[in-house]
């Protein structure tokens, strides 16, 4: 933890925005050939902790790890999550919510919505709002 008067490593590098907001909520996944909308009533969502921890919900479950920040808005979910463990009706994101935010690359905050940037090509991102 920062010390008082010091200033967050993680806040200077740009995720001043991701804080401001308790919680982003899914909207979309955008791939190169199609987009992915969660079904009506499931959630799926992200916190940002200052002192780099991470959390949210994936669809029935709560999950939680660790991320990095890296040369400005380079991102990085270093730690394998941790989840509850309940299984989730058919149709749900849940798997696929998660093998994105193992291939995130980056991020980028514009007003109330906030952009993951995953896959091989970076040419993948969720799109996610203020709750």
């Amino acid at each position: 933890h920062p010390q008082a008067g010091t200033p967050d490593p993680l806040w200077s590098r740009g995720l001043g925005d991701v804080y401001k907001r308790q919680e982003w909520k899914l909207v979309a996944m955008h791939e190169p050939d199609k987009s992915i909308f969660p079904k009506s009533g499931r959630v799926h969502s992200i916190e940002f902790g200052r002192d780099g921890r991470v959390g949210g919900r994936n669809d029935c479950n709560r999950y939680f790890g660790k991320c990095s920040i890296e040369k400005g808005n380079w991102l990085n979910f270093n730690t394998p999550f941790g989840s509850t463990l309940m299984f989730c009706m058919s149709g749900s994101l849940d798997f696929k919510f998660f093998e994105a935010l193992k291939l995130a690359k980056g991020y980028e905050v514009e007003g109330m919505k906030l952009r993951i940037y995953y896959g091989k090509e970076v040419n993948s991102y969720m799109e996610f709002e203020a709750g």
